[in-house]
């Protein structure tokens, strides 16, 4: 259902559960353009218990009915592989259910959205070990996505310290946005050495409520979660069986 030209639109960011402010993950809601409410997960809730009967209470309190839903948009990480995977099912049921069209989010897209009014920003999420995911975005309203190229980088590669230095040094941007409670030391000090101050990571669903603006939907089907590496047991499943390679 679109009321004036817009879809009700519900957004789901639920990806980096201690980056938001409940520390739990939030969806929102946009009934209109102007019209947006949202719900913080509680910190200690299971995402796969709490987030239907969460998004049921919201449209219940916007008094609309599930049919309405025009618009999915879903923060698909890089982020926790339980989270992501949670957050891509509900929205792709939900869109399965009512008809509605999926709007895919990169996470770091939901991070860097308030930033964007500027030059180039920077994101930092994914950390393991000595290495992470970072994206860089350039503009707010171009064709975004998870595998646009940004020359000379992708929009999300794993990096190492580094590789994060040459494309600070390159792109020079404004901001770069991260967790500091998880960001490898020799991450921080490469972002501390380029003279940047780092800014801290917070994901919120308006956020990706208003980014998918950027986004076109993709069939329900098609919306995966985005990992930044292949997850830990299938390297060691690939590792006992090499044959299987």
């Amino acid at each position: 259902m679109h009321l004036g030209s817009h879809p009700i639109t519900l957004a789901i960011e639920i990806s980096n559960p201690t980056a938001t402010a409940s520390g739990a993950g939030v969806i929102a809601l946009a009934v209109s353009r102007d019209a947006v409410s949202s719900i913080d997960l509680e910190p200690e809730g299971r995402h796969d218990d709490a987030l239907m009967p969460a998004i049921d209470r919201l449209f219940r309190e916007a008094g609309i009915e599930a049919g309405d839903l025009g618009r999915v948009a879903v923060s698909i990480g890089p982020g926790g592989f339980t989270s992501t995977r949670i957050a891509v099912t509900t929205a792709r049921m939900l869109a399965m259910a009512t008809g509605a069209e999926v709007c895919p989010i990169p996470t770091p897209l939901v991070a860097a959205w308030p930033h964007l009014a500027g030059g180039p920003v920077a994101t930092i999420l994914a950390t393991k070990r000595d290495t992470a995911w970072v994206s860089v975005f350039r503009r707010r309203r171009a064709a975004i996505g998870p595998t646009s190229p940004l020359a000379p980088y992708e929009i999300g590669s794993i990096m190492d310290a580094s590789k994060l230095a040459r494309l600070l040094e390159d792109e020079s941007p404004e901001a770069v946005i991260a967790d500091p409670r998880t960001l490898p030391d020799a991450l921080q000090r490469t972002v501390g050495n380029a003279g940047i101050d780092l800014t801290a990571l917070r994901l919120c669903a308006r956020n990706c409520l208003s980014a998918s603006a950027a986004i076109d939907p993709q069939p329900p089907e098609q919306v995966l979660p985005l990992y930044p590496r292949e997850p830990e047991a299938v390297t060691k499943w690939r590792e006992r069986h090499p044959a299987s390679k």
